[in-house]
């Protein structure tokens, strides 16, 4: 895959491309605090389709907001369908992990007559707060985001360290080839010190979520087919389930693994061939 970065009038989004410009043209977003990397393992078993892998901003190599600005799952879309522009893509596939798969759903949803297909990992929509807890949950973010210029990372003294702790996070990563595929796109040296460069205000609580009520109406609103890949040991649940069934044209798989099983070759191999026939599919 080759590193390429794409400056557009508000932002530059870096991205890992692989495949020829004639070939079907494919948006891959990647999770929460992960980046392009994440679908290298994937790439090798797409060889026929223009992957575009795009590190989402604050995360890899892509720019972070401006400060003072937070970070709204909804400004991703605002983002992409820039690149979109740029790239001259009038259609295209989407392909979302975690995150990136809510960001997906939105973009399908917003702008139905761009999208020709989704396929969507071990994700759906964006997580929801009851509009009865805004109140108390939107100071709680905003107290966060005044706080969090004062912190300071003291950094890693080795690689393996920090491979170490990214490979003990909530979300455990396959094997330590995925960890250092994803750290060598979030860690920057220092001072003989290894620091993370994926923007910290990441990880604050987001200032404002989308209702349950809203969500809902976006899923229906899906007029692309989508095809919903879940890992056996995932992040789905019920709510998930609930959730797939409102998008009107839809089909489910449950693989093996757990949330980042795309980023094992085994089963990235399995979801490929998935995905290549979706994209087929939706092409005809």
């Amino acid at each position: 895959m080759q590193e390429t970065h794409f400056k557009l009038p508000h932002i530059t989004l870096s991205a890992l491309v692989q495949g020829e410009p004639g070939s079907p043209p494919v948006l891959a977003l990647h999770g929460w605090l992960d980046n392009a990397a994440s679908f290298r393992a994937l790439a090798r078993h797409l060889p026929q389709v223009n992957l575009i892998a795009v590190d989402l901003a604050g995360h890899g190599f892509s720019e972070h907001r401006p400060k003072g600005v937070p970070y709204y799952l909804w400004d991703n879309v605002t983002d992409i369908m820039a690149l979109a522009d740029h790239l001259g893509l009038d259609r295209f596939h989407l392909l979302g992990h975690s995150m990136g798969a809510s960001v997906c759903s939105l973009i399908a949803s917003l702008f139905p007559e761009r999208v020709l297909s989704v396929s969507l990992l071990d994700g759906i929509a964006p997580l929801t707060d009851e509009p009865a807890d805004l109140p108390k949950l939107m100071a709680l973010a905003m107290q966060q985001y005044q706080r969090v210029s004062q912190k300071r990372s003291v950094g890693y003294s080795r690689f393996e360290d920090a491979i170490e702790a990214r490979m003990q996070g909530r979300l455990p990563l396959p094997d330590q080839v995925s960890a250092v595929a994803l750290l060598k796109r979030a860690l920057t040296m220092r001072g003989q010190r290894w620091y993370w460069h994926t923007d910290p205000r990441l990880r604050l609580a987001s200032v404002l979520r989308l209702s349950n009520a809203q969500v809902q109406a976006l899923l229906k609103h899906i007029q692309a087919p989508v095809l919903v890949c879940l890992a056996e040991n995932g992040i789905a649940t019920e709510v998930t389930y609930s959730l797939i069934k409102l998008v009107p044209n839809h089909r489910i798989d449950v693989k093996a693994g757990q949330h980042h099983f795309h980023m094992k070759n085994e089963t990235a191999a399995q979801l490929a061939c998935l995905i290549n026939e979706h994209i087929t599919t939706a092409i005809r």
